[in-house]
């Protein structure tokens, strides 16, 4: 195996600065300049996997650079639908929109077109246009089962449940985020099925004890995601507001932790749960986002 496709398999497995350091390896070796954009794009993905988000825009821009000069159609497509990704994250979701549209008009490889469904599902959720998320994710989630891919089998059914819970479809939500979670564990992926189980905790609220949640938490700490654990907080947060506890010091650091990693909407999200409990409810992080408001803090995407 040779160090680029050892990155992928790394970067696979969650292990990202060890992916970096495989990408950037095969990098400085080859000659090929379409090859060398397809390491510059691994590392930006890694990079994304990282939550180093800027970073991994600059290296998708860099492969795009490439990709165009040697008119690679699909790796133009593949760096479009990875910074299309990484920009989502940090709020910026008109131009992530428009390189994931772009990249799904330029793909012609059936796989690609899944994985690119299921990031502007993604998007469509974040921005609170669920309808259209659970579109993306049902046409990616039958894609991915006539092809047997086992990860986008469980990623779409993840975004299916999650698309359905803001729907307001609890019980067909808990069961496409349970089969999620059991699709994760037959293969053994332990960086995705932690987010499966965020959001079947927001569905456990009412229970005293949530199993859900106390893996999810684990398993964060465990890969070192540093996202998932701003979620974490975010739980322990509606927690605290309901055991009618002072929740204000594990929002600030929530929010502490948002900023530093630009995390826009993740912020807009603990400005909204500060507010809740005295009844100002801070939207002004949403209105500037231009996505849509929850009801509660209980149906937080």
């Amino acid at each position: 195996m040779d160090h680029l496709n050892r990155g992928h398999k790394l970067r696979l497995e969650g292990r990202f600065n060890e992916a970096i350091n495989e990408y950037s390896i095969f990098k400085k070796n080859v000659k090929c300049e379409v090859d060398k954009a397809d390491a510059i794009a691994g590392i930006g993905m890694a990079l994304r996997g990282l939550c180093n988000y800027k970073k991994a825009v600059f290296n998708f821009n860099q492969a795009l650079k490439i990709y165009r000069k040697q008119k690679d159609q699909e790796g133009i497509a593949f760096a479009l639908y990875g910074r299309g990704g990484a920009e989502r994250f940090v709020g910026q979701f008109k131009t992530a929109l428009r390189d994931l549209n772009l990249s799904l008009e330029l793909t012609e490889d059936e796989e690609s077109r899944i994985f690119t469904l299921m990031a502007r599902g993604g998007l469509y959720r974040m921005i609170g246009d669920y309808k259209s998320s659970l579109q993306d994710y049902t046409e990616a989630r039958k894609k991915a089962g006539r092809l047997k891919i086992s990860y986008a089998m469980a990623y779409s059914d993840c975004g299916i449940g999650n698309a359905l819970r803001m729907l307001g479809k609890s019980k067909e939500a808990r069961k496409g985020l349970k089969l999620a979670a059991e699709r994760y564990r037959s293969i053994d992926d332990i960086v995705s099925i932690p987010y499966t189980l965020v959001s079947l905790s927001l569905m456990n609220l009412s229970e005293k004890k949530n199993p859900e949640f106390e893996e999810a938490e684990k398993l964060f700490i465990h890969t070192g995601d540093k996202r998932g654990l701003i979620y974490i907080d975010i739980v322990k947060a509606i927690y605290e507001y309901l055991s009618k506890k002072d929740n204000s010091r594990i929002l600030q650091s929530a929010k502490t932790k948002a900023e530093r990693l630009g995390l826009k909407l993740e912020a807009a999200h603990i400005d909204f749960i500060q507010g809740f409990k005295s009844e100002k409810r801070s939207v002004a992080g949403y209105k500037k986002l231009g996505v849509k408001i929850p009801k509660t803090i209980f149906s937080i995407p």
